[in-house]
């Protein structure tokens, strides 16, 4: 019988896992692939740069997407407050992703 846990307990449990750096079973602190680094570089100038991330965890491709010139939207259960304190590290990115 499968579990039900409120929004609240998600986002508690998500805070604490993003601000230490604990394991979800999801990788949130993954780096971004190689693969997907040759996607982004690969792709001609003239297409439209916006993207929707879908359950950003720690924002890794977020951050990814916006270095590459990307207007995203990130949504997620976890809490806006990691990413966006990552986002404030890069000059300019925090103004390309919507949280």
């Amino acid at each position: 019988m499968p579990v039900q846990h409120s929004k609240a307990s998600l986002h508690a449990f998500y805070a604490d896992a993003l601000r230490n750096g604990r394991s979800t079973g999801e990788q949130l602190h993954a780096p971004v692939s190689a693969r997907f680094r040759a996607l982004l570089t690969s792709l001609p100038a003239d297409i439209p740069r916006r993207a929707l991330d879908l359950g950003y965890g720690a924002g890794a491709y977020t951050i990814a997407l916006a270095k590459a010139g990307f207007t995203v939207v990130a949504v997620d259960q976890a809490p806006a407050e990691p990413l966006l304190r990552r986002l404030s590290l890069h000059e300019n990115l925090a103004e390309r992703v919507t949280v």
